[in-house]
């Protein structure tokens, strides 16, 4: 009886009122389709991107070999940003062309990044001659014979390359450079001298002391001394004194008891 009472009451709720009913349900659920739609683009296309670090990333452009104007263009059209531009001379890229660029092409970089240029500016410049290896006086006649001029010299001591050679340039050699530029030179001192730990002397005879520091290049300054009980030619004070670090050619003073009359 209660199931054919609730029958009757819903055929008698008019057909509008039922609309009524599922509307608001119906709307409900559209608005949670939208919302949730929305929000995957949103996630997808912002979110993740962020979060991946890659939506921000474009791919460095090939500008070497290009004009400077165009290399400018595309580094506009990749939402990037002209950095530094140096000039250099050049033989194989005429003037005006990049020669060189940072970040290199095919990378992937920021958008907003700065892109340093080298720009060639022709073939007005001379090129540094390969100077390592020869004397001094080679590399000056070397340098005006190019248009340059020596500059600033440095000297370090090398077992490999002897003694007044040229061991390095800068620029290095073949670099481009204005005429009568100057070329700074490292000059090589040859081998580093020997050193040696200085022994005691005190209480030898001079003449063995003599012998023994003359095989190793070391000069001696010999001054007398009277002193009572000491035999002829005994070293009793040293300079520089036993343990100091001597080279080659360096001086050791000694003081020598003399001899005495009547002996």
């Amino acid at each position: 009886m209660a199931t054919s009472r609730t029958a009757r009451r819903a055929a008698a709720t008019p057909p509008a009122a039922r609309r009524g009913l599922l509307g608001p349900g119906l709307k409900l659920a559209a608005l949670a389709v939208g919302g949730f739609a929305l929000g995957v683009v949103l996630f997808n296309s912002v979110v993740m991107p962020r979060l991946l670090g890659h939506g921000d990333e474009v791919t460095m452009p090939d500008l070497v070999g290009r004009p400077l104007s165009s290399a400018k263009e595309m580094i506009a059209e990749h939402g990037l940003a002209v950095g530094p531009v140096s000039e250099q001379w050049s033989r194989i890229y005429p003037d005006g062309f990049v020669m060189t660029q940072a970040p290199a092409a095919q990378s992937a970089v920021k958008r907003g990044r700065d892109v340093r240029l080298t720009v060639s500016i022709g073939k007005g410049g001379q090129s540094v001659p390969d100077l390592v290896g020869t004397g001094y006086r080679e590399a000056q006649v070397s340098l005006a014979r190019a248009g340059l001029r020596v500059g600033q010299l440095a000297y370090a001591p090398s077992e490999r390359v002897p003694k007044d050679q040229v061991l390095a340039s800068d620029p290095e050699p073949e670099t481009q450079v204005e005429p009568s530029a100057r070329i700074d030179l490292l000059v090589s001192l040859g081998a580093p001298a020997t050193t040696y730990v200085l022994p005691n002397l005190r209480g030898h005879q001079v003449e063995s002391v003599r012998s023994f520091l003359g095989r190793s290049g070391i000069r001696i300054l010999e001054r007398q001394r009277s002193a009572s009980g000491m035999e002829s030619g005994t070293v009793l004070e040293q300079s520089p004194p036993a343990g100091y670090r001597i080279r080659a050619g360096e001086l050791v003073e000694l003081t020598v008891s003399e001899a005495r009359g009547g002996y």
